[in-house]
């Protein structure tokens, strides 16, 4: 029985591992080469996995922005909660936006970046 739950965890561990290797991969070349001149392939290349693997983790390249988005709005959301409540609700909300984007963690700058582009590029945005 313990050497059940023992080979379960590393699978787990296994598993978000490689998540966490794709989802890095994937910033990193983002950022390098933008969200459109990016491939599959490269970032199954860099995480050193195969393009199987990837598609085990994530439907599609797509599928890969929303860590990194849902991060980045709750990031946002808890700074907005601690703005003074007599700040202006536009004031607020770009003073919490600046600040997260000063923390320079996750692909909050990159993703902001690239918006314009993206909204082009993927079908569930227009």
């Amino acid at each position: 029985m313990m050497r059940e739950k023992v080979v379960t965890n590393r699978r787990e561990v296994k598993k978000a591992d490689t998540r966490r290797a794709l989802l890095e991969a994937a910033g990193e070349l983002f950022q390098t080469n933008g969200y459109q001149n990016t491939t599959v392939g490269q970032i199954a290349d860099l995480a050193d996995v195969s393009e199987r693997t990837f598609f085990r983790y994530f439907e599609s390249k797509e599928d890969l922005l929303l860590p990194d988005l849902v991060d980045f709005l709750d990031r946002i959301a808890t700074q907005l909660e601690l703005s003074p409540p007599t700040q202006q609700p536009i004031e607020s909300l770009l003073e919490s936006v600046k600040k997260v984007l000063a923390e320079g963690r996750g692909g909050g700058r990159s993703l902001l970046l690239q918006l314009p582009a993206l909204s082009d590029s993927i079908p569930a945005t227009r």
